[in-house]
């Protein structure tokens, strides 16, 4: 639920209040990154409720959650040489992750 000035209240069933609830485990006072898809990032003050509720509130002095463009991944592409098949099933989740757009194979 999204209530005035941007304070948003997730229900304990909520998959991300349970990932803030057990994952973050945030002390009183607590601010924690927020994002929306495609809009950007921002801080949050949290509060975790004794029902499990979990409340996100823009950090004292914002009227509401200031959200910020992310930088734009950089365009990355590699050059490799054929490698042996199973190395080549390994290195598939590893470029992926660092962020590499294309790969392009060569024989060598």
């Amino acid at each position: 639920k999204l209530h005035a000035e941007s304070i948003l209240i997730l229900p304990p069933s909520d998959r991300r209040a349970k990932h803030i609830v057990s994952v973050l485990k945030p002390e009183p006072g607590a601010t924690i990154r927020v994002g929306v898809v495609g809009k950007g990032v921002g801080r949050a003050a949290v509060a975790v409720s004794q029902l499990g509720e979990v409340t996100l509130q823009p950090l004292p002095g914002f009227r509401q959650l200031q959200l910020q463009l992310g930088p734009e991944p950089p365009h990355l592409e590699l050059l490799l040489a054929m490698p042996r098949p199973k190395v080549m099933m390994r290195l598939w989740s590893e470029l992926s992750q660092l962020g590499f757009r294309r790969a392009i194979l060569s024989n060598a």
